[in-house]
């Protein structure tokens, strides 16, 4: 598959924060394997809403993936709220 413009400015920014908004079926999980071939070196941390997602993630990601159970939705609801608040200011 070959990304798009929008996915290859995800894959190769240089930014210390990246939060990706899109909608289902839009190669979200294809941008992030990419995102994460490109840092091979680096942690990242990828937060979803849905067990369905986190299911697929763990298969995909198999070996790299942390997974959390639901209980730390609010937390992780909690992160992305204040990191958007640092990203803003």
């Amino acid at each position: 598959m070959q990304a798009t413009l929008e996915q290859r400015q995800i894959i190769e920014t240089d930014a210390p924060l990246v939060v990706v908004r899109a909608l289902a079926g839009a190669g979200n999980t294809r941008t992030l394997i990419e995102f994460a071939k490109y840092r091979r070196n680096k942690r990242i941390l990828y937060l979803v809403l849905t067990k369905s997602v986190q299911t697929e993630a763990e298969q995909k990601f198999r070996g790299t993936l942390v997974t959390r159970a639901k209980k730390v939705l609010q937390l992780n609801l909690d992160l992305m709220a204040y990191l958007h608040r640092e990203v803003a200011e």
